[in-house]
């Protein structure tokens, strides 16, 4: 078990908060090893003790703006320091429950849930019986459902499995008693009908018709008329073909209606674009984040004609032209350094300002950002102005300074380093080294230059998977201070 989630088990049960893990405990273990998703019930009038408890253990709320959402229903997440890995709680203070795309029922039976405690892996969860019986009334909901019979119809293994697991457990006597307990009037035949229905082969005519015996049972318990709840489920599984065959969406998923901009900045070698990739990795199943190269911003439509007049002029200079020796050393040097042509230092100064707009346009979408550098208005600063002091065009020097100074703020900066010897050894391993002479120069002047931002320092000079959890811890506080 992760120590974050046994941190959390422990102070509940000193609250004396009455909780379960109410579905799915035949995977529990893998959940409790894996950081996957934990389906928790928990008392509802103990609701502001619980998040106290979690909140204070470094989670935060995650909202889906664009899902059916119930209030009862909440999504956590939070760091586990020790693996790196986020921990998923999908807590339910009310069980509602009916489906993937819309939760239509409401069953107020909590009390029978935590009154018949077991305990699986030092979690607390609901008897068996009480488990079988809901997971048989919710399952055949969805099969009268057109929308979520095709949800369900690709999860009949797992429960088929979870059945399976149930059986193997339940008290035949005692699941009669809780069944007539619970749902007083739900005879026998229906469950076994039901159990009958989920351990054969796909049945369409039967699972159709005996979810609508099940829909006309339990209607009492819905929250929606199913006529409403259907053209819902219609909605919003329209929306879903659409923006998964066309629009190809991430996950909708944010921490706070407006994201954030996270940068990583380092000198040559020193593992910031391998970072930044594992870090989208690590975030992308959890919420909705993008990764952009601002050091190499591609082309927006305000220069793309100029830069390629330049190369079309560059080819004819080359093809037409031979530059004198003094002229062809001045272009080495300012190759050297990182200086290119005054006119191109312009455009990537406009180009620069257009992606940062972008980026920050998908943040007030709720949007995690990540960079591979970032523009920064301090002149010689490694990604700031480039047109040098002495150009004969000075009005150009004042026009790029403007467009830096008009590039927005990030919200975070991770500052990634390591010595000179480490980076010029691993700039040797790469397939394509940088020239040496160009890793020093680059590395005294990211050393040099300063960052007016918040910012967190992380030292690569060691084993990257302790590199990587520090990034991890570094982020998780940042977000966390930011939006607890």
């Amino acid at each position: 078990m992760l120590k974050v989630v046994k941190n959390i088990l422990d102070r509940v049960n000193e609250c004396h908060i009455d909780y379960c893990h109410w579905k799915s405990n035949n995977l529990l273990k893998e959940c409790l090893e894996n950081a996957e998703e934990l389906d928790l019930l928990v008392e509802e009038s103990r609701r502001s003790d619980f998040e106290h408890v979690i909140k204070d253990l470094g989670f935060l709320e995650t909202h889906e703006p664009f899902t059916n959402r119930h209030i009862h229903i909440v999504h956590y997440y939070g760091l586990d320091l020790e693996t790196g890995l986020l921990v998923h709680l999908h807590v339910y203070y009310r069980l509602i429950t009916g489906g993937a795309m819309v939760k239509n029922h409401y069953f107020p039976i909590s009390d029978h849930y935590f009154k018949n405690l077991q305990h699986y892996h030092g979690v607390s969860a609901p008897c068996p019986e009480i488990e079988m019986i809901l997971l048989m009334i919710r399952k055949t909901i969805e099969y009268y459902s057109h929308i979520e019979r095709f949800f369900l119809k690709r999860e009949l293994i797992h429960v088929r499995n979870e059945l399976i697991w149930l059986q193997e457990r339940i008290d035949r006597t005692k699941l009669n008693k809780v069944r007539e307990r619970l749902f007083p009037g739900f005879s026998e035949k229906m469950l076994s009908d039901a159990i009958e229905l989920f351990m054969g082969q796909y049945n369409f005519k039967k699972g159709y018709h005996l979810g609508k015996k099940f829909n006309l049972f339990f209607r009492g318990y819905t929250l929606k008329h199913p006529i409403i709840a259907e053209l819902k489920r219609c909605i919003m599984f329209f929306k879903l073909v659409i923006d998964v065959k066309i629009l190809k969406p991430r996950i909708q998923r944010w921490i706070n209606p407006k994201g954030m901009v996270l940068s990583f900045v380092g000198s040559e070698a020193c593992g910031k674009t391998t970072s930044i990739k594992e870090v989208e990795k690590w975030l992308l199943g959890a919420y909705d984040v993008r990764m952009y190269h601002c050091g190499k911003p591609p082309a927006s439509v305000y220069t793309i004609l100029f830069r390629y007049l330049i190369s079309f002029y560059v080819l004819l200079k080359a093809r037409f032209r031979t530059a004198s020796s003094n002229k062809e050393l001045v272009k080495e040097q300012r190759e050297a350094e990182n200086i290119p042509h005054p006119v191109v230092s312009l455009l990537d100064s406009i180009d620069r300002l257009c992606l940062t707009n972008k980026l920050h346009k998908l943040k007030e979408k709720g949007v995690i950002v990540l960079t591979d550098r970032y523009p920064n208005n301090n002149r010689g600063a490694i990604d700031g102005p480039r047109i040098p002091e002495d150009c004969r065009w000075s009005f150009l020097i004042n026009l790029e300074l403007y467009f830096y100074k008009k590039v927005k703020p990030i919200d975070h900066l991770l500052k990634l380093y390591a010595p000179l010897e480490v980076t010029l050894e691993r700039n040797a391993k790469r397939d394509n080294p940088e020239p040496e002479s160009f890793v020093r120069m680059r590395y005294e002047k990211f050393h040099s230059q300063k960052f007016n931002t918040s910012m967190s320092e992380i030292n690569t000079n060691v084993s990257f998977g302790e590199s990587f959890r520090t990034i991890k811890g570094a982020i998780w506080t940042f977000i966390i201070r930011k939006y607890k």
